[in-house]
């Protein structure tokens, strides 16, 4: 596939709006070889172009893009996980993924968060940086219940979010 240049072609169809949800899907699939996933994970483009494509795309589209950055972090090692990390707006897309994605995005959305802030653990806490994590299997419980504090109307839905605190 790197001989071939079908990757490159790939990673420029990534800006194409017609494609570019199948692209990532693509790329997700050929980054489980180490050598495309620092390809891949080593474009700054890339990472942003994924991003976007979560913030913008169908929920197949957005599922694609975040399969991929999965296995930017999950495979490219701390340095692309940091990389991802410092994506601006990246917790934002995260936390909205998490809540309204499909079930393999969030999951998959959740995971890299959690790589994101293995990665930055130190440097996170020093700075005061935060990342926020909803606990997907908490979030779309059909089994509301009644909060015994507010007034006979109300309900609640357990969410469970952790936050690194400096």
């Amino acid at each position: 596939m790197l001989e071939s240049s079908a990757v490159v072609s790939l990673i420029e169809s990534l800006r194409n709006d017609t494609v570019s949800e199948e692209a990532a899907g693509a790329l997700a699939l050929l980054m489980k070889q180490p050598s495309i996933v620092h390809l891949v994970g080593s474009s700054e483009t890339v990472i942003t172009s994924l991003v976007g494509l979560m913030r913008r795309g169908t929920p197949k589209g957005k599922e694609n893009a975040v399969s991929a950055l999965y296995e930017i972090c999950r495979r490219g090692g701390s340095t692309l996980a940091q990389r991802v990390a410092r994506i601006p707006g990246l917790n934002t897309v995260m936390q909205n993924i998490t809540l309204t994605g499909t079930k393999r995005a969030k999951k998959k959305a959740s995971l890299i968060v959690k790589m994101c802030q293995r990665s930055q653990m130190p440097s996170a806490l020093a700075l005061g940086s935060t990342l926020a994590v909803v606990d997907h299997s908490l979030v779309g419980n059909s089994r509301l219940r009644r909060a015994p504090s507010f007034g006979s109307g109300e309900l609640s839905n357990p969410v469970s979010i952790s936050v690194p605190v400096p």
